[in-house]
């Protein structure tokens, strides 16, 4: 567990978490993490800029426990519940969201579309306001309806779950879905 400062820097954390909670809702866009800290090195004690970053790397000699993505990375926005345990010894809690999630609250989709269906604007805009600089993915069933989309200054996720609601599935035919 690494947690990187606003200038970059890498510390391994990994000794001083005593505890870590990743969370992940189906009714979520993003995952969302907790971080307990037991901290006498001073890591949240340089006021922190919003800039901070946690990154989990998981590692097993069995690559099925793993699966497909072994390292996570999460933007801190929030420490809490610092408590002096010994002097110069302090526990607390790095509370985290993935990157995705900012990029959705500082993003308004700005582009139109007229003539493309509906899984391919979904891509485009996953794309284009969600994923601008990280190796994520999305999966996209295929529609095989054109949707008209006006853009009306919703947040990238806003506007995938609006066109979403509009497509009608190529793989299944006259179903609703």
């Amino acid at each position: 567990i690494n947690f990187i400062d606003s200038n970059e820097l890498s510390l391994d954390i990994t000794r001083l978490v005593i505890e870590f909670n990743i969370y992940e809702n189906i009714f979520n866009q993003t995952m969302s993490a907790d971080f307990v800290i037991r901290d006498s090195l001073g890591l949240i004690d340089t006021p922190m800029t919003g800039q901070e970053f946690i990154q989990v790397l998981f590692d097993s000699k069995e690559s099925t426990l793993v699966g497909n993505s072994q390292n996570l990375t999460f933007k801190v926005y929030k420490a809490s519940d610092k408590t002096e345990v010994t002097a110069g010894t302090s526990v607390y809690i790095l509370h985290c969201s993935s990157i995705e999630l900012e990029l959705n609250l500082t993003n308004k989709v700005i582009t139109s579309y007229n003539d493309k269906l509906g899984s391919e604007i979904v891509q485009h805009i996953f794309d284009n306001y969600i994923n601008e600089d990280n190796d994520k993915y999305i999966e996209i069933e295929e529609c095989e309806n054109v949707v008209p989309y006006a853009a009306a200054g919703h947040k990238p996720f806003e506007a995938i779950d609006i066109i979403g609601k509009e497509c009608r599935s190529a793989k299944y035919g006259d179903a609703s879905h």
